[in-house]
């Protein structure tokens, strides 16, 4: 009998492990086109607010699928950009989301910016 229920827990633990997505060697998860998450508007929020009425971009690291940049842009910050470590992510969201292997260091710029921008702003 104990070893139906060790049985029956592996294979249940294995069906939950199965939905949840895999991490990648560098700590990425690796997403796929039908993984949902959800929003935490009050966060999105408080970020946007703390941003500012005159914030032209904000950089969300770890994007995912870029939900909370979809949210800046619609709030008016046009510059909000995103990335994420998922192999394949530029592709998942029609290159909204920049794949970055987000264990590197970045270089800072002659204008001290380290966000992977430009001294422009553009993406490098």
């Amino acid at each position: 009998m104990a070893t139906l229920r060790t049985l029956l827990l592996v294979v249940g633990a294995v069906q939950v492990a199965a939905r949840l997505p895999r991490v990648t060697k560098t700590g990425a998860w690796a997403l796929t086109s039908n993984y949902h998450y959800f929003l935490d508007a009050g966060l999105a929020e408080a970020v946007a607010d703390c941003a500012g009425p005159e914030a032209k971009d904000i950089l969300d690291i770890g994007a995912g699928k870029g939900m909370y940049v979809r949210y800046y842009r619609a709030r008016g910050i046009s510059g909000a950009r995103g990335k994420d470590g998922a192999l394949g992510i530029n592709n998942l969201t029609d290159g909204m989301i920049e794949q970055a292997d987000l264990t590197l260091p970045w270089p800072v710029t002659s204008s001290g910016r380290c966000d992977g921008a430009s001294d422009t702003g553009a993406p490098p």
